[in-house]
């Protein structure tokens, strides 16, 4: 039996989009509805699934699959920015709440419930 997250309770935001804003990209706010490319430690609004006419439509809640840095592993975990990707928040790191369904360590993709 196949299983499938696809379509969970997903949610998509329309924002404007700030320089160098990319699909795919995991994002944070910017100024007034506006997002920004994560960086290292950001706060994570959600990813994008595209970008057109200066606005981007991104992914705030619901099944995304994501490239990680650094280690992850199955369970709920508090993630943060790191270019354009997602890794395990530090102590001084501004975390967002989710569930990692499963991990690639060697494709470095992981499958995520964003609440």
């Amino acid at each position: 039996m196949n299983v499938s997250f696809q379509g969970v309770n997903d949610l998509v935001v329309t924002f404007q989009a700030g320089e160098g804003v990319s699909r795919g990209d995991f994002v944070k706010l910017g100024a007034n509805g506006t997002v920004a490319a994560a960086s290292y430690g950001d706060g994570l609004v959600g990813k994008v699934l595209d970008v057109r006419g200066g606005c981007a439509a991104v992914q705030v809640r619901g099944y995304v699959e994501a490239e990680y840095a650094g280690t992850l592993a199955p369970g709920w975990a508090d993630l943060t920015g790191q270019g354009g990707k997602v890794r395990a928040a530090g102590a001084n790191d501004i975390p967002r709440k989710c569930l990692v369904l499963s991990t690639d360590a060697t494709a470095k993709i992981a499958c995520l419930l964003l609440w």
